[in-house]
């Protein structure tokens, strides 16, 4: 999952929410934003670090955790910035300015990652801060700045954007992103987009006009072109 460092055009930091919508400027205002936010960011299925949270996709082996650089909050973009902090500040559920355990396991899950015991005990041991009478380990904001660093910037944009657009077909075999498709993500995300919306949204980015987002077609809209 990691080894790129190329972010500019194509990393992930610019799967930004609201991908396919905020590029059809000439459709009927209704269907402009075709996956309005709320707080689970439903339109951040077109970022594909959230790929990994699909359920339908088979588990891979883990790959080694990264290793910290002294450049990697250097080589964050604003935008990679804005994601961790964003998420350590929403799962920072007592507002204590300190992730625990629970808190620290949320907010990498809500940046793509799925860490397992091990990784978080390391996390905490390596950038955490002792309480309780050193009992307990929490991890404050730049703590957590510099631990997702290298795994924010490392990601692979190829294989980011290949996990998203499995996740919006259901890992099948074959084919491309279907108006059912499209469907199905905005139920299970509770939005109640109507059927025009979504065979709106299929139809300005079927370029070769087989009726489905092809994957070069997503591929094309996650790199903004």
């Amino acid at each position: 999952m990691y080894g790129s460092n190329t972010q500019s055009a194509g990393g992930p930091s610019s799967f930004r929410p609201n991908a396919l919508s905020s590029r059809r400027p000439n459709k009927p205002a209704n269907t402009t934003t075709p996956f309005p936010s709320t707080t689970a960011q439903p339109s951040n299925l077109f970022n594909p670090r959230n790929a990994s949270t699909n359920p339908t996709t088979a588990p891979q082996k883990r790959p080694p955790p990264p290793q910290p650089r002294d450049d990697d909050l250097d080589q964050l973009t604003e935008e990679q910035r804005e994601d961790i902090l964003e998420s350590f500040n929403l799962f920072d559920l007592d507002k204590d300015s300190h992730l625990d355990y629970h808190e620290l396991k949320v907010a990498m899950k809500a940046l793509g990652f799925q860490p397992n015991k091990p990784e978080l005990a390391n996390i905490l041991q390596e950038y955490g801060t002792p309480v309780q009478g050193g009992q307990k380990l929490v991890i404050s904001q730049e703590g957590f700045l510099r631990a997702m660093a290298p795994r924010v910037y490392r990601r692979d944009p190829q294989e980011e954007m290949e996990k998203a657009f499995r996740l919006f077909t259901g890992n099948r075999d074959g084919g491309g992103i279907t108006v059912n498709d499209l469907r199905r993500v905005a139920q299970e995300l509770g939005e109640g987009l109507e059927e025009e919306e979504l065979r709106a949204m299929i139809e300005e980015f079927d370029v070769d006009g087989d009726g489905e987002i092809g994957r070069e077609e997503f591929y094309g809209i996650c790199r903004g072109e």
